[in-house]
């Protein structure tokens, strides 16, 4: 999930297009944006 969500967030790429760069399903990169984007804010919370 860390990649995705860098690649979303720092590279500025589209969940479609990650999807695409990582040979993955678009619902697999929204739950791992999801994911992540929970771990930081928890991390961040710390």
């Amino acid at each position: 999930s860390r990649t995705v969500v860098s690649l979303h967030y720092l590279e500025g790429l589209s969940q479609r297009e990650i999807a695409e760069a990582l040979g993955l399903r678009i619902g697999t990169v929204k739950s791992r944006l999801a994911y992540g984007l929970a771990q930081l804010r928890s991390n961040v919370a710390r």
